[in-house]
């Protein structure tokens, strides 16, 4: 491996992160990017460090010692820094679709209905975004835009069992 390369950031990370040096993996990943290695793996692994991932998720990982990662929960600062980060290496439709997953996760549906709609500019018939865009709405309470979101998904692709499930959910939710 060329010292060049990114694979070789995202494996010095990945070794930082086995031995609980947080900081130093999250350095390593960035420099991954830096070098244009953009497999989905590197964010992963910078998801991981920055305590993106649930606790049951994260409670599984042991370092080379056999202790527990567990990192703490992301202040809004660290999950800027970290969105942030998969914005300048990747303005793909997919990239914010995931991201505003993470989002979902930590239960920030604002931020996560920001992210679809960025999703949505560069993919309008990414009908898994309009799903979960549905989903962050419903949890807010607004069910009208849910439900327009719901059948928006539909309109790309009619087959798609749990939307209908979703939609029926929103309108039973609407009352």
């Amino acid at each position: 491996v060329k010292p060049d390369q990114g694979v070789l950031y995202n494996n010095l990370g990945v070794s930082c992160l086995l031995a609980g040096h947080n900081q130093a993996a999250i350095d390593a990943f960035g420099k991954a990017v830096e070098k244009n290695f953009r497999e989905s793996r590197v964010f992963n692994n910078m998801a991981v460090a920055y305590g993106c991932y649930s606790k049951e998720v994260v409670a599984e990982n042991k370092n080379i010692y056999g202790q527990d990662i567990k990192p703490n929960p992301l202040s809004d600062e660290e999950l800027r820094k970290f969105a942030g980060s998969i914005r300048k290496v990747d303005g793909e439709a997919e990239a914010h679709y995931r991201l505003a997953l993470h989002f979902q996760e930590k239960y920030r549906h604002k931020l996560a209905i920001d992210e679809l709609k960025q999703a949505l500019q560069h993919n309008p018939a990414h009908f898994k975004a309009y799903n979960a865009l549905g989903v962050s709405f419903d949890n807010l309470g607004d069910h009208d835009a849910a439900i327009d979101s719901y059948k928006c998904a539909l309109q790309i692709d009619p087959k798609l069992d749990y939307v209908y499930n979703n939609l029926g959910y929103s309108y039973l939710l609407k009352g």
